[in-house]
């Protein structure tokens, strides 16, 4: 591989958001090798999102799978256009080896065969040295991100609770609690009390990553809990199941979009209170929420979701 020239390079890796996450550092140590490398990236317009204007992409092509058949005739137009030194195949799928098919190249790196699902190690004409299967996110569990803190301090929830229920998300439910957000003093001073609090550690992610690590660790989640906040809406645009914790804003105006709303705790509103659409905010309401409604609604998400929206990265083995 070493006399490979890479002037041109591909990288097929399509979707899903938090998988483009992790091809970043590979894009990175790419550009370093050969700083002035031609990339193209062949992705799914949601994806494609998230990595337009990166500076080191230098060409984007569109795969749109919704078109069916139109999709594929489309992306491999654009594709026989084109020649490449080298085409990654960072998706062990079908549907990214008919991509890579498409591709022309004297090299196409792919993985070995063991790791090549759907045949696809068919499709490449390279591959990597055989390696024992393993994870990039090292839990064995699935993830439970939790949202610490928002733009306004009476939209938190209280930090001393979300400790009682990262326990309960550890010992009940099986999922594995992740703290995300940035690293705001009220944020730090949330992950102080939930880590002194906790009987079972959860692990802090505050500030890894920004907002695009944020993304990829969403996009990796079984199940998020989040107040009312970006990350909340977020979630839900990546169609992953999101536990709402809404109290400050009228939730029928800045709850969760169409889907999840299932999963929302509502203290906006009194019992039995059919309270109008409206822009009035009612502090002081969040810390009426409890412990047990938040589980009820985790408690929900098993029993109406879990089976229907698994994680999206596999789990690592047990050491």
């Amino acid at each position: 591989m070493s006399r490979v020239p890479m002037d041109r390079v591909c990288l097929v890796m399509m979707s899903a958001v938090g998988d483009v996450v992790h091809v970043l550092p590979l894009l990175t140590a790419l550009k370093r090798a050969n700083p002035a490398m031609h990339v193209t990236w062949v992705l799914q317009p949601g994806p494609a999102g998230l990595v337009r204007g990166h500076p080191l992409v230098d060409e984007i092509l569109l795969f749109d799978r919704t078109k069916g058949l139109g999709g594929f005739l489309e992306i491999r137009r654009a594709l026989h256009a084109r020649r490449f030194d080298l085409v990654i195949n960072l998706q062990v799928y079908f549907k990214a080896g008919i991509i890579t098919s498409f591709t022309r190249a004297p090299v196409k790196l792919g993985f070995d065969r063991a790791r090549a699902r759907d045949a696809n190690w068919l499709f490449t004409t390279h591959r990597i040295a055989p390696h024992a299967m393993q994870h990039v996110s090292g839990f064995d569990r699935p993830i439970a991100p939790i949202v610490v803190a928002t733009s306004k301090p009476v939209k938190d929830w209280l930090p001393e609770r979300w400790a009682e229920v990262c326990d309960a998300l550890w010992h009940d439910f099986g999922l594995q609690p992740v703290l995300v957000g940035a690293r705001s003093p009220r944020e730090l001073h949330a992950e102080r009390v939930i880590l002194e609090r906790a009987k079972h550690l959860p692990v802090s992610a505050l500030g890894q990553g920004g907002l695009r690590g944020l993304v990829g660790i969403l996009d990796a989640a079984a199940l998020v809990l989040s107040p009312d906040t970006g990350p909340l809406h977020i979630t839900v645009a990546l169609d992953r199941p999101v536990v709402s914790l809404i109290a400050y804003s009228n939730p029928k105006r800045v709850g969760p979009y169409r889907t999840f709303g299932d999963l929302m705790v509502d203290a906006y509103g009194d019992p039995g209170e059919d309270y109008p659409i409206s822009m009035e905010n009612r502090p002081d309401r969040m810390p009426r929420i409890t412990v047990q409604q938040v589980l009820d609604r985790v408690e929900r998400w098993r029993t109406h979701y879990a089976a229907d929206y698994p994680p999206r990265l596999t789990p690592a083995p047990k050491s």
